[in-house]
This record gives C-alpha cells, sequence and structure tokens, in this order.
C-alpha cells in the first residue's frame, strides 16, 4: 500500500475559537454500565469523579469505569430513589442527591446513604415526596430547594429551617423552583423558579419578580432557563421566550440581549464559559452551541448521522465545565464528552513525496518543522505553519533512513550507510564513520528501528530483527546485546 498522506496531530492553542476545531465526541451509555441513558445532571467532585444522575438511578465516572448505585427496596442504607433530579458536593465533600421522592446523602469512600422523606425544620415537618430540584452551598450553610420552598442548615449540624416559602404570584398560580438550577455570587444566592428568578442576598434578604425594592431588570423576566454566574461580573441567563442570551451586570444594572443566530424556538437548558471570547450553551432540541461574547457570532452543533464521534443527541440537560478543559453533556442518549484544548488531528497531503511501502521516520525540531525520513529518498522537512515541503537528498546509502532521534539542532540519524547526522539549521550532513569505533561503525549499517537517548546520555539503539546497542559519544564506550547474551 502506497503511504499518500500522513496524519499528524497539532496543538491547539488556548486562545483558539472553539468554533473553528471539529469536535470528537466520546460517548458513555448503558452498553458502557450506565444505569439509564436518559441523563438528567452532572457533578465532578474533589476527587475528580464524574457523578451522572439519570431515570433510573445514579453513577460515579473515574474515566475508565462506571460505578452505580440504585435503590434496593427493603434496604433503607440506599439510595432514596432512583430518579435523580440534582447533584452537589459540600464542603466536607459529601454528595448530596436530590431526587423526585426525596433527599440522600452519600458520605466520600461510603456505600451508605443518609436518607431523607422529610425533613424536620422546628415545629414544621417538610415533605419532600415532590422532589428535591437545586441544591448550594453559601456561607457554610445548605441550601435545599424543593417544589415550593427553599430550606436552610449548617453543614455541620443537619439542623433545618425554612428559608422561603409561600412565595406569591400575580396570576394566583402558586410559583415552583426549577431543578439543577442554582448559582453563587459573593454576596447572594441565586435560584430559578417559574416566575423568574430569585436571590437570598446575604443568604437571607428575599429579592424576586414580586420584592424588588432596587428596580434590578433581571427580575423582569419570567421562565428563565438557565443562569451562568460568569465570574467576571455578568451573570448571563436565558428565558423560553427568547431565542438568545441575556448579559447581567448587577454592579451597573445594565442588561443586554444576544439573539442567536437564525435559529427560532431556542430553549437553552445550559450554559458554561468555555474561554475568554465564548459561551457554550446546551438545548432542548437544537444541540449545543458556541457564542461569542465579542462579535455576538453563534455556531450550532447537532448530531451527523453516520459518524459515531458526533453529538449523540439534540436535547442536552447540563453542561460541565472541568478545570482540565473537558466539556461533559447530559443527553437523553447517555453521557457525552470532549475536550477542545486536547490535540486534534489534521491530515497532511504528502502525495507529492515517494515514500514507497515503508512506514517513515518522524521527528519534530525546535522550531515546530517535522523531519521524514524516508527509505530511498533520504530526508524531507514539512513546515506545518506554510505547508511547504523540502526534499534533502543525502550521499549514497545514507538515503536509506530507518531511524531518526532529534537534539540539540541536529538529526542522528541510522541508515543503511551507518550512523550519520543532519543540522536542521544549516542543512549539513556528516558521516560518523570517521569518529566512532569501526566495529560499532559496521553494527549500524542495517536496519535500526529505533534511536533513543537515556538520561546519561548514551544512546539506545535497535536493530532489526534482534540486536540492542548501546553507545555513549562521550567515551566511545558501546556494548552490543543479541539474544544469546545471557544478560
Amino acid at each position: 500500500m502506497k503511504f499518500l498522506s500522513l496524519l499528524f496531530a497539532f496543538l491547539v492553542m488556548p486562545e483558539m475559537s472553539f468554533g473553528q476545531i471539529p469536535l470528537n465526541f466520546n460517548h458513555l451509555t448503558s452498553d458502557d454500565g450506565l444505569t439509564s441513558n436518559l441523563t438528567s445532571c452532572l457533578l465532578k467532585d474533589s476527587r475528580g469523579f464524574i457523578w451522572i444522575g439519570t431515570d433510573a438511578g445514579l453513577n460515579r465516572f473515574d474515566g475508565n469505569y462506571v460505578k452505580t448505585y440504585i435503590h434496593i427496596i427493603g434496604d433503607s442504607t440506599t439510595l432514596i430513589n432512583n430518579k435523580i433530579l440534582t447533584l452537589f458536593e459540600d464542603d466536607r465533600h459529601r454528595i448530596w442527591i436530590g431526587t423526585s421522592v426525596g433527599l440522600s446523602i452519600l458520605v466520600p469512600e461510603s456505600s451508605t446513604f443518609t436518607n431523607f422523606i422529610k425533613l424536620n425544620a422546628g415545629k414544621d415537618s417538610i415533605e419532600l415526596k415532590k422532589g428535591v430540584l437545586a441544591i448550594n452551598q453559601f456561607e457554610g450553610k445548605i441550601y435545599i430547594a424543593t417544589i415550593d420552598k427553599i430550606i436552610v442548615t449548617p453543614s455541620d449540624t443537619l439542623l433545618f429551617s425554612i428559608a422561603v416559602e409561600n412565595l406569591t404570584s400575580k396570576n394566583d398560580r402558586p410559583p415552583y423552583f426549577l431543578p439543577n438550577n442554582t448559582i453563587t455570587t459573593p454576596n447572594a444566592i441565586w435560584f430559578l423558579a417559574s416566575t423568574g428568578l430569585l436571590c437570598l442576598v446575604n443568604g437571607k434578604t428575599l429579592h424576586n419578580w414580586d420584592h424588588n425594592p432596587e428596580d434590578w431588570p433581571i427580575f423582569k423576566n419570567k421562565w428563565i432557563a438557565t443562569l451562568l454566574n460568569d465570574g467576571d461580573s455578568v451573570l448571563y441567563y436565558t428565558t423560553f421566550q427568547f431565542p438568545g442570551i441575556y448579559a447581567y451586570r448587577p454592579a451597573t444594572k445594565v442588561l443586554d440581549s444576544i439573539p442567536l443566530s437564525n435559529v427560532p424556538d431556542i430553549w437553552t437548558l445550559s450554559l458554561i464559559r468555555l474561554n475568554n471570547n465564548e459561551l457554550l450553551g446546551s438545548t432542548w432540541r437544537n444541540g449545543i452551541f458556541t457564542l461569542n461574547t465579542n462579535s455576538g457570532k453563534s455556531k450550532f452543533y447537532a448530531p451527523v448521522i453516520g459518524n459515531p464521534r458526533s453529538l449523540s443527541s439534540n436535547h442536552i440537560e447540563q453542561l460541565l465545565l472541568d478545570d482540565q478543559k473537558t466539556v461533559f453533556l447530559a443527553t437523553d442518549r447517555g453521557l457525552d464528552y470532549f475536550n477542545p484544548a486536547q490535540p486534534q488531528l489534521k491530515i497532511v497531503d504528502l502525495s507529492s513525496i515517494i515514500l514507497e511501502n515503508r512506514n517513515v521516520a518522524i521527528q519534530e525540531d525546535t522550531h515546530g518543522k517535522l523531519w521524514l525520513g524516508t527509505q530511498n529518498n533520504g530526508l524531507y522537512a514539512y513546515t506545518p505553519g506554510t505547508g511547504n515541503i523540502e526534499q534533502f537528498t543525502l550521499p549514497g546509502k545514507y538515503n536509506r533512513i530507518w531511524s531518526m532521534n532529534f537534539e540539540q539542532g541536529r538529526l542522528l540519524l541510522g541508515t543503511d550507510g551507518g550512523l550519520a547526522t543532519f543540522s536542521t539549521t544549516s542543512n549539513q550532513f556528516k558521516s560518523l564513520a570517521g569518529q566512532i569505533p569501526d566495529t560499532f561503525q559496521k553494527l549500524t549499517t542495517h536496519s535500526s528501528t529505533f534511536i533513543f537517548k537515556d538520561l546519561l546520555g548514551s544512546h539506545w539503539i535497535a536493530q532489526f530483527p534482534y540486536n540492542l546497542l548501546k553507545y555513549n559519544f562521550q567515551t566511545g564506550e558501546f556494548i552490543s546485546y543479541s539474544p544469546n547474551d545471557p544478560i
């Protein structure tokens, strides 16, 4: 088979636009051990585990394997219910699991859950049978949103009290909290409700559409679908009515709107800050999108039929970005994840080079130029930035290159003519036949499959089919190992 092209990997620079690079998704489904493909919420804990809530149990993913947790009838130490609505890790590294009928708390390195079907709050008993929808921590206290209440407890005592109840609505319909959506800012904790945003300033004073003493514009929208604290004095949020994103600056009370490109009826369910210039959003039925907050340009990504590395679904409930820049997506077809900061593959067309039927030795110099050693045509240099290809013909048998090692501006070549060097700066070729022992030179005049320099300065040269050479250019000492040697 002729090698008409080679596959090279190039690092994507941190500031490179997400919309300019291909997305290659990995997928985790019930075939890989998930309790269900219908995933609803995500959490990455302080130990690096990814927790995945589904409609049929809880899953912990370590990057390779899935550990599952499910409710077992008659066992009160198991998960209280299999339908997971929200996940949270507190300052004691406990995992809080909000389910459709109650609350479970899991202590690290334990498989035993502490479960609550109802919470005792002083004289009140709060039923959780309608679900625990959102959990967060603010100034040492855990805040829990049920269908119509916010409950608070110090994280160290688990003594519960009611922080918010008896919300009103201008249309006399009782408002309710939305699942898996809560953030904190320096002086407040925020929740999403059917009547819009709700925040507790200093964890106590209620601000919402019905109580807006400072006339904040952010409280005038209803049916807010997602909220993002950008960490740069900006709150981004979306509504079910507007096909775009709102940007609100609490310090100045300035509210801006950014429409998304040519896609009506967008329901954005989750937002994350992808890099300095871009937000990434997930939608109810339109896949995911990026939005450049400087230019206002957006780009959508959807599943591609026949491409197993594309997005698996158009419906994504939640996005999660970890400190390694990996993006996790909770979809209705399992967990998708990718990392745009990892090396991307680029096809380099080398059809103009006669590579024959052999593999090609490749080394990269300090300037990013790639050097290709061929079997009969010497050296080629490929410059990724320009696409320029140069050929360097070597003398006689040195043209047949088997292996290379780059160090300090020169290539050490293993060829049919023996060892030689080639300067990647001056393009000067030099045979080493005159400066290495004749015995060692003769050992290197046939196929060397690899050259490696160890930390002590010795070069190891693997030779087809069985020999191994060790040589130190400073001392001139060498050892030849063969299969017959006792060592």
